[in-house]
This record gives structure tokens, C-alpha cells and sequence, in this order.
């Protein structure tokens, strides 16, 4: 189900006026769904361009921003199960910016970017690559810095996040 996605602007008297009312124009059946994309920072308003296609990183110099499905374990293949890269999201990432060191577990990754991830509803746990897991509930909120990380949910609900993802040098 596409989420309503409603975006303002300003008419050329300077009055606010409403721009788009419809589902998120971006997304994907594993649960990622684009919100907007910034075409450089810092961002224009008088710039209508919405957003083309899913990539994971953001170009050089821009921003994203976007709500994930984490599924339950139960509602999804064991990564263990799959050969490295199997899953269809990751025909969406950009693998020449995406760093996959470890071809036991396909959903470990590090990508060029500081993201703000804020738990809407539901539990996960964040998982680093030197072996160090933390739970999250809704509400709780990760700065992710460029580490090896993946997203665990071993809960029986599906758990909903909005990121922010900034490209880095």
C-alpha cells in the first residue's frame, strides 16, 4: 500500500498553496518508499523536481529521504538462506557506492552517507559488523556514519522507519 504523500509550495504571489496529493512516487514491494530527494544542499524552493528513480546513496552533494519496511523474520527468507545480493532491493542499490564485505550476510552494508533513521512503529535491532546489536523501539533514533551495519527484525510486526540519508565525501 503506497502512503499519501503531500507537498506545499509557493504560487508565484508568494502564497502558499498545496503542489502534489498522492502516494509516494517511489517504491519498492520489499518496503522501501521515496519521499524526496534533494537535488543539491542547500535545497531550493523554487525547485519542483521530484524524484525519477530508487537509489540507495544519494548523488554527491544531495539528500533523501525515505520510509523502510523492515518485515519479520517469520514474513521473510533468513539472509543466511540466500546467495549474497539475492534480494530484489539490492538491484536497486548503487553496488559501485555500496561496501559488502561479508557474502555470508547479503543485508550487511555500508553505504557514502550519514542517515538519521527514526523508528515510526514497530521493533528492530541495529547490527554492526563488530558483533555489537542494539534494540529499537518506535520513537528511538539512529545516526548512522558510514559503519557496516544491517537491520534485524525479530519481532512477529513488521517495524517502519524514516530515514534521512546525506551523501558524504
Amino acid at each position: 500500500m503506497a502512503r499519501r504523500r503531500v507537498v506545499t509550495g509557493l504560487n508565484a504571489d508568494g502564497v502558499s498553496v498545496l503542489v502534489r496529493d498522492g502516494p509516494t512516487p517511489g517504491r519498492l514491494e520489499s518496503g522501501w518508499e521515496e519521499l524526496w530527494a534533494f537535488d543539491g544542499i542547500p535545497a531550493s524552493l523554487t525547485d519542483p523536481t521530484d524524484l525519477a528513480t530508487f537509489r540507495l546513496c544519494p548523488a554527491p552533494g544531495r539528500m533523501v529521504s525515505r520510509i523502510f519496511t523492515i518485515r519479520s523474520r517469520a514474513a521473510r527468507q533468513v539472509a543466511s538462506e540466500l546467495p549474497a545480493g539475492s534480494d530484489p532491493v539490492f538491484d536497486y542499490m548503487d553496488t559501485q557506492q555500496l561496501d559488502r564485505r561479508d557474502p555470508y550476510d547479503p543485508w550487511m552494508h555500508r553505504t557514502p552517507t550519514i542517515d538519521i533513521v527514526v523508528v515510526i512503529s514497530g521493533e528492530m535491532d541495529l547490527v554492526l559488523d563488530g558483533g555489537e546489536a542494539v534494540h529499537l523501539q518506535a520513537g528511538d533514533s539512529v545516526i548512522q556514519r558510514g559503519t557496516m551495519h544491517a537491520w534485524r527484525n525479530q519481532g512477529a510486526e513488521p517495524c517502519v522507519a524514516v530515514a534521512f540519508m546525506v551523501r558524504v565525501e
